[in-house]
């Protein structure tokens, strides 16, 4: 056992009720969370949005492309009924420009910038717009400056109330050459009101199988823009709303696919998925049969073979929305609006916004639950609740103190199996309870039962402080000195000396009246707040 990890338990006080605390907590700031409508039926744009729960507050539909001749071509989906309705609901409507990825069109476009703004601020003004999102890809670095000079001239042509924003390229290892090369992040960002970080397409079409956006890369590409003097009030971070797919013949390597059609492809062909943790990305495989077909992404057949997809799902869009937190960010884009999973939006503007979940808003331990979810150590029991006066479960007290104290099977092929009945494979707490059964820090009710489903108590809880802390102090819970009095502790009781020896350590208090309500069922917000004050001490 790590000497750091348990040194912890030597200071550790937890007090008598773990009762109200002054709320700490920081209110949510209302981030920009701006979305990309590219695909679908504009008929269907405003369903679309309302699909949202009023989570989004800038819309940049597919209204302006870039023609042959570098000049401005207002496409086929802009509907003025569409503008006025997310008028109406006070929602911003700023297009973007696309030359598609040619780099001829975009090339072009920057020769012929005066034409071309000057028609940008004409349509702008046409259809009360409020403002563009430059959406210019694959430029070489040798365009990088007529890029900037193209901006600048947007800035200096539009009235100061229109929204300039900036599409640019994930640069992680800070190429200088290529498409890459063509972002002059701090000069962009001085003409603009902010930069669209496109943190996506880690893989792409024609890679090796691997995730759109593993949180190494997202992060790597948040501290490069910001390195490059960018401030952080002008960077929106892009997610994902797809996945690519990769068959194992080769045939074709990750192709696009929404979020919602991959959950159907998993659903329809049982599929498997697992969470790579290290890339913080879900990967699911999936086997159609012989004799079947079905269309998905950009009419993309899918027939008989052996699939590997990697995609985004709640877990992993969380793990980007924290990343908005922790570098403090003006907010979130999409790619796209209509491409997400069912549930996305009944967590997205909650956790962007740093609330998190709709049942801990106010509570006593809200500060503590933001602090535990933060770190990993725990999660919510649904996509927008925590459920923080729930009993916490004796799977979830194993899953948390896991976590953790960072532990892990040290066997040698590091893997055991418990023999619980009532711990099956399919459990979802299984590899943790196997882990903390290792370590001898909790054990079952009998030695067939763990019952992880039933309720920790506190008297539980005492003997996982307890086992946890002897093994550092070594000194044993059955040589202690002077017991704690407590009205309904007795001798005769079984978790006697774990809960003198947590008493003595401070490690635990009993209640004013005198007792310490040993069967008490520990909640949730109890369990957040006890280890929130363990983790200055576990860093």
């Amino acid at each position: 056992m790590n000497k750091k990890i348990l040194n912890v338990f030597l200071i550790l006080s937890i007090i008598v009720t773990l009762s109200t605390t002054s709320n700490l907590f920081v209110e949510g700031t209302n981030r920009v969370n701006m979305g990309y409508l590219y695909f679908g039926d504009p008929k269907d744009y405003v369903n679309i949005i309302k699909s949202t729960n009023n989570s989004v507050n800038i819309i940049s539909p597919s209204y302006f492309d870039i023609d042959e001749n570098g000049s401005l071509k207002v496409t086929s989906k802009l509907e003025v009924s569409f503008i006025e309705e997310m008028h109406k609901e006070g929602k911003k409507v700023v297009p973007f420009l696309s030359n598609h990825w040619s780099r001829d069109i975009g090339q072009k476009a920057l020769i012929n910038k005066e034409e071309l703004v000057n028609d940008i601020v004409k349509a702008i003004d046409k259809y009360n717009l409020d403002g563009i999102n430059v959406n210019i890809e694959n430029l070489s670095h040798t365009d990088k400056d007529n890029h900037t000079a193209f901006i600048k001239l947007l800035r200096e042509k539009l009235p100061k109330e229109k929204q300039i924003s900036v599409a640019v390229a994930a640069n992680p290892k800070n190429l200088k050459i290529g498409w890459h090369g063509s972002y002059d992040y701090k000069n962009l960002a001085t003409y603009s009101d902010y930069l669209m970080l496109m943190a996506y397409d880690e893989s792409w079409e024609g890679s090796n199988s691997g995730p759109v956006a593993s949180i190494g890369f997202v992060e790597q590409s948040i501290q490069q823009i910001l390195s490059e003097g960018v401030s952080k009030d002008k960077v929106v971070l892009g997610i994902p709303f797809y996945g690519r797919i990769w068959k194992s013949d080769g045939t074709f390597n990750g192709r696009g696919v929404s979020n919602n059609q991959i959950e159907n492809l998993i659903k329809k062909y049982n599929g498997k998925v697992i969470f790579d943790t290290k890339n913080q990305s879900p990967k699911g495989t999936i086997s159609i049969p012989k004799g079947e077909q079905i269309t998905v992404g950009y009419n993309t057949t899918l027939n008989e073979g052996n699939y590997t997809i990697w995609f985004e799902n709640e877990r992993s869009i969380k793990e980007k929305l924290k990343l908005v937190q922790k570098y403090d960010l003006k907010g979130t884009g999409s790619w796209s609006i209509g491409q997400e999973s069912r549930n996305t939006w009944d967590y997205f503007d909650l956790w962007l916004n740093s609330k998190y979940f709709i049942d801990t808003q106010n509570h006593w331990s809200e500060q503590h639950i933001f602090s535990m979810v933060n770190k990993g150590w725990m999660m919510g029991t649904s996509a927008n609740q925590f459920s923080p006066d729930k009993s916490l479960t004796r799977a979830e007290a194993a899953t948390i103190i896991v976590r953790a104290l960072d532990l892990r099977l040290e066997t040698e092929n590091n893997s055991i199996s418990t023999s619980y009945k009532d711990v099956p494979k399919s459990h979802w707490a299984k590899e943790y309870i196997d882990i903390i059964s290792y370590h001898e820090l909790m054990t079952g009710v009998s030695s067939d039962d763990f019952q992880p489903d039933k309720p920790l108590t506190r008297e539980q809880m005492a003997a996982i402080l307890t086992r946890i802390f002897e093994k550092e102090d070594n000194s044993s819970s059955e040589k202690l000195g002077i017991p704690y009095q407590y009205k309904d502790v007795n001798p005769q009781l079984w978790s006697y000396k774990y809960i003198v020896f947590a008493s003595e350590r401070g490690l635990f208090s009993g209640y004013e009246d005198g007792t310490f309500k040993p069967i008490k069922q520990i909640s949730r917000a109890e369990m957040a707040t006890l280890m929130d004050r363990l983790s200055n001490q576990l860093n």
